[in-house]
């Protein structure tokens, strides 16, 4: 599978899907980057002594795809979901990544959505998202 679809947009659950990478028939999406973050803080000091501590138990699950081949109505597409629709990381959605596989509550992590034109019908789109959750500000026990 070489695309993506948002669905079960929380903000406006009976809005239609939206599969992104299958307009152009071209290479779709890149396989995802998944990354688990957020543990551990760490700093240095100004006289240079590093400090570390975890700062949770709780993995954050982060995807990152790009998908360089975006036609102009996928794209239009995209940008109102992002803009009106979600709002940017404010409302979730699902995610059906390029596995098949469909994750609930998954919202943006960016607050703004980047795009380069490649040509004046085709865009280059990164996204980052990230499951809901797994995001919290109540400290977990072990």
């Amino acid at each position: 599978m070489k695309h993506v679809t948002f669905s079960e947009f929380e903000n406006e659950p009976l809005r239609e899907p939206i599969d992104i990478g299958k307009e152009q028939g071209g290479p779709g999406a890149t396989p995802s980057q998944i990354a688990y973050l957020g543990r551990y803080v760490t700093s240095v000091s100004a006289s240079g002594v590093r400090r570390t501590y975890k700062g949770t138990n709780r993995k954050r699950l982060i995807w990152t795809v790009e998908f360089p081949n975006v036609g102009l109505d996928e794209f239009q597409l995209l940008e109102e979901m992002y803009h009106d629709v979600c709002q940017g990381p404010t409302y979730t959605f699902s995610y059906t990544d390029t596995d098949g596989i469909t994750y609930p509550n998954v919202r943006w992590i960016d607050t703004e959505l980047r795009a380069t034109r490649v040509d004046p019908t085709t865009y280059a789109v990164p996204m980052q998202l990230e499951l809901e959750d797994n995001i919290s500000n109540v400290p977990q026990t072990v």
